[in-house]
């Protein structure tokens, strides 16, 4: 060295830029790990959760209503009529032919004749033959229903009568025929207190037929 050079010359200057230099990056060193450390100081907040979406179930459809099966009417069985009442057909003794009692004669009251013909059984008690027949055939011309001709041979009637079931609408019946043959009405005996419903007239010697204009 020579004598009277100063000390600080060029190699203490770059001595002092080093230190400079190293006094800086020393800085920056620090200044960085302070930096890091002040982030990492921070408590850490937890995002806020957005709210669960709950997943509703879609609503039960409502029950359909129950409608009672509707029931076919009743099929009404039709309305039959009755056939209307014939007379009976009685054959006439002897003719062999069928004729309907009362057909195209004059009906006269009380014989029934339009709603319910009178049955009349005629029985002879009478000497004459035939006598029955020839009464029934005129009752029959009356209008009056006789289905049965015959004898009647257990007594001996006095005269011709017409009997009847006591307490029965025969008795009016009774009185109305015995009026237009001129006979006697009266209610049934024990021998025929049994017999079939309706009038029982027994003729005798003194029948005459119906009176005229009754």
């Amino acid at each position: 060295m020579s004598v009277g050079e100063p000390s600080g010359g060029p190699g203490g200057a770059k001595l002092i830029g080093l230190g400079l230099i190293g006094v800086g990056v020393l800085a920056a060193v620090f200044g960085t790990v302070t930096l890091m450390s002040g982030e990492s100081s921070d408590t850490a907040q937890p995002l806020p959760q957005e709210p669960t979406s709950q997943v509703q179930p879609p609503p039960e459809p409502a029950p359909a209503p129950v409608v009672p099966p509707v029931q076919p009417p009743s099929a009404q069985p039709p309305v039959v009529q009755p056939p209307t009442a014939q007379p009976p057909v009685t054959e006439q003794p002897g003719s062999g032919n069928a004729q309907t009692p009362g057909s195209g004669q004059d009906v006269p009251a009380g014989s029934g004749k339009g709603s319910e013909q009178i049955i009349v059984r005629v029985y002879n008690n009478s000497t004459i033959s035939g006598l029955a027949h020839r009464a029934a055939e005129d009752l029959r011309k009356a209008g009056y229903d006789v289905p049965e001709v015959g004898n009647y041979a257990k007594g001996k009637i006095p005269t011709t009568t017409v009997f009847f079931r006591p307490g029965t609408g025969e008795e009016r019946q009774a009185e109305e025929l015995a009026a237009r043959i001129g006979a006697r009405a009266e209610a049934r005996f024990d021998g025929i207190q049994d017999a079939t419903p309706g009038l029982i007239a027994i003729i005798t010697n003194d029948y005459k037929g119906p009176s005229v204009g009754k």
